[in-house]
């Protein structure tokens, strides 16, 4: 990484680096996604340094059997870590067919917008 981002920014780890790219697009100004490339992926020292850092940790990874086996494990490692399904669809890109839904499925995971909500399938 060649600069350290803001410290307050909020965080949302995906799987894919295209989930990475729509986060960015979409609501950009209020969180910053890393891509994993898998479930099972983990952030390098660098990243892991700065996710330690986040008041918030949205964990987006695919709404699946290896989605969900990789949250104990973001939840052990990261006290900020929060799990965050999408709301419709297994991952961030089917919420791109719903105008502003990605945006405020991010928003309703930041501490300032209130207390986190539980989405079910």
């Amino acid at each position: 990484m060649s600069s350290i981002p803001n410290p307050e920014i909020r965080w949302s780890s995906v799987e894919s680096e295209l989930d990475a790219a729509l986060i960015s697009q979409e609501a950009g100004d209020i969180a910053t996604a890393v891509a994993l490339g898998t479930a099972r992926g983990k952030p390098d020292d660098a990243a892991t340094a700065i996710l330690n850092a986040a008041p918030v940790i949205l964990v987006a990874l695919d709404f699946d059997e290896a989605g969900k086996a990789a949250w104990p494990w973001w939840k052990e490692e990261f006290r900020t870590s929060v799990p965050w399904p999408v709301p419709v669809g297994k991952d961030v890109g089917d919420l791109l067919g719903i105008p502003g839904l990605m945006r405020a499925w991010i928003e309703k995971g930041m501490p300032a917008t209130g207390p986190p909500v539980t989405f079910t399938h």
